[in-house]
């Protein structure tokens, strides 16, 4: 299989430090944790590591692991942190498309802060990823890639999302994407303009609300369909309706709305809870692969492109979920987004071994 991933390339350093103090703040029934630092004060830092991350790389590295063929488009800066991006890649065997650089802008940084809970704070310096432009893209990769995955493109570069899905699904690839946040709000009409491209979209819970608010336009107050089993055998977003600002719908309502565009397969990923996935005839839910967090990071990439290259590659959903699913507890398990992800020799194996079973429902 051929891929082609696209999206942001970063460089990520990993601060290591003794913890300053948490604050928690509780507002309309919901605690928000924050991290706290003295003003004035010298923080000590313990240690520095350094690793490639962003969407477009995570994916890449990911997909290459699994055996695929992968070539990667992004955009940096001339210096040395593309130097050191372009070096990893080519270790793990990733081609890379094109020369899209900025002279002017550098590189993406991301500066990793832990969290008492095992959680991470990140500050972000897009750089050159907010740079990239439609004459960059690279037009010949798109047209001869089997599986195109797309992953969050910030700023203004979101508006090229149904530019590069329409491009691709029109030498008939296969077209995934798991969009970021700002893709599902300031920018949300253009992820509308690409749904009939894509074949495959993946969204955490929060970011599914945000879209089928942005769908409906209006309260929708219809009751929650019930499921085929008993409401408390059913897993926790088939048994509630999904409420951002004051829209009401369910999972169903969700899947069968994306559905609607042409879409072939849709996924939730809920957390700890577990991932919810359609193939337009059921809905199949897989508790998540137990583990150790250690960092959060790059979990949904693990997960996103995992499941598409399952997918692309011919593998029944549930396999595909449950691909995702133990390839996302390996990367949990370690400090930077790309060390645990699994080749796929061993991802399979640890699929026998501990994957959850997955359950389906009528959709």
């Amino acid at each position: 299989m051929n891929v082609l991933t696209i999206g942001s390339a970063m460089h990520d350093i990993f601060i290591e430090y003794d913890y300053s103090g948490t604050v928690y703040v509780y507002a309309n029934d919901r605690r928000q944790t924050f991290v706290m630092f003295e003003e004035g004060r010298k923080i000590e830092i313990d240690s520095l590591q350094h690793h490639v991350g962003g969407g477009a790389l995570n994916s890449a590295t990911s997909f290459a692991r699994l055996g695929n063929q992968v070539r990667s488009f992004f955009k940096t800066g001339t210096d040395t942190e593309r130097d050191f991006i372009c070096k990893r890649l080519q270790e793990e065997g990733v081609e890379i498309v094109g020369t899209a650089e900025s002279s002017e802008v550098p590189t993406g940084n991301s500066f990793v802060l832990p969290c008492e809970s095992g959680d991470r704070t990140i500050l972000v310096y897009r750089g050159a990823n907010l740079t990239l432009t439609a004459k960059e893209l690279p037009r010949d990769a798109l047209a001869t890639s089997d599986l195109v995955h797309i992953t969050p493109l910030s700023g203004n570069t979101a508006c090229l999302l149904p530019s590069i899905a329409k491009m691709a699904r029109e030498h008939g690839k296969i077209v995934s994407t798991n969009p970021g946040a700002s893709q599902l709000t300031k920018q949300v009409d253009t992820l509308k303009r690409a749904l009939p491209h894509i074949s495959i979209l993946i969204l955490n819970c929060c970011e599914a609300q945000l879209l089928m608010d942005a769908l409906i336009g209006t309260t929708d107050t219809r009751q929650a369909t019930r499921v085929k089993q008993a409401e408390n055998e059913a897993p926790l977003l088939l048994q509630e309706t999904l409420t951002p600002r004051e829209t009401h719908f369910t999972l169903r309502q969700f899947f069968q709305a994306v559905l609607a565009y042409g879409l072939q397969y849709a996924a939730v990923t809920n957390g700890k809870e577990g991932v919810y996935a359609t193939d337009g005839s059921d809905i199949y839910f897989c508790p998540s692969a137990e583990a150790e967090v250690v960092s959060t990071l790059g979990a949904g990439d693990a997960f996103g492109s995992t499941f598409s290259s399952y997918l692309a590659n011919g593998e029944p959903i549930d396999r595909a979920i449950q691909a995702g699913v133990v390839n996302a507890a390996s990367v949990l398990q370690h400090l930077d987004a790309q060390t645990g992800l699994l080749k796929r020799d061993e991802l399979d194996k640890r699929i026998e071994e501990i994957a959850p079973n997955v359950r389906s429902f009528l959709l």
